[in-house]
């Protein structure tokens, strides 16, 4: 991507202009402009260097404060930008599981072999090893699993559901 096209890196809380809909909200500031990801690393106060937050939902996602120069990830993250404690620009690498939670949620909802995501720890601790049962997530509007090798059924695949959630954070 051409740099020139590229929006100008601003501090997340600035006024950047002011509300002109609807007729209720006339005149009020915009002030802040800012990504869930990121917003969740200030709000754990993630100021420095090395300083990172882990939040888990429908997704998985860790972030870490890289300080004021960003950087290429040798691991596939993705460099961010973020706040740091003085609101002037600072980066991030971000890691991203986006349909961890969403997966359990497939399990229960669709699958129906669990009546709900607390289950899921109980029937993974279970069992010692996945026996070659792999659960490939892809971010689409269904979920898609690819199950290789089951051996033992259901139980295996709520285990490495959960183990595909954690071997993808950082």
């Amino acid at each position: 991507v051409p740099a020139a096209i590229l929006q100008e890196v601003r501090p997340s809380s600035q006024v950047y202009g002011m509300a002109v809909k609807p007729e209720g909200l006339k005149g009020i500031p915009i002030a802040s402009l800012v990504g869930d990801q990121q917003a969740a690393l200030a709000g754990q106060a993630c100021f420095l260097p090395g300083e990172a937050k882990n939040t888990y939902g429908t997704g998985l996602f860790v972030v870490m404060n890289l300080g004021t120069a960003p950087r290429t990830s040798e691991h596939g993250l993705l460099t961010t930008l973020a706040g740091g404690a003085d609101l002037k620009p600072a980066y991030a690498f971000e890691g991203s599981v986006f349909i961890a939670g969403a997966a359990i949620q497939w399990l229960r909802d669709e699958l129906r072999i669990i009546g709900g995501a607390a289950e899921t720890a109980e029937i993974a601790g279970s069992i010692a090893d996945s026996a070659g049962v792999y659960v490939r997530q892809h971010r689409v509007i269904d979920i898609t699993v690819l199950a290789a090798g089951v051996e033992s059924g259901l139980i295996r695949l709520c285990q490495r559901s959960l183990q595909g959630e954690s071997s993808r954070q950082v």
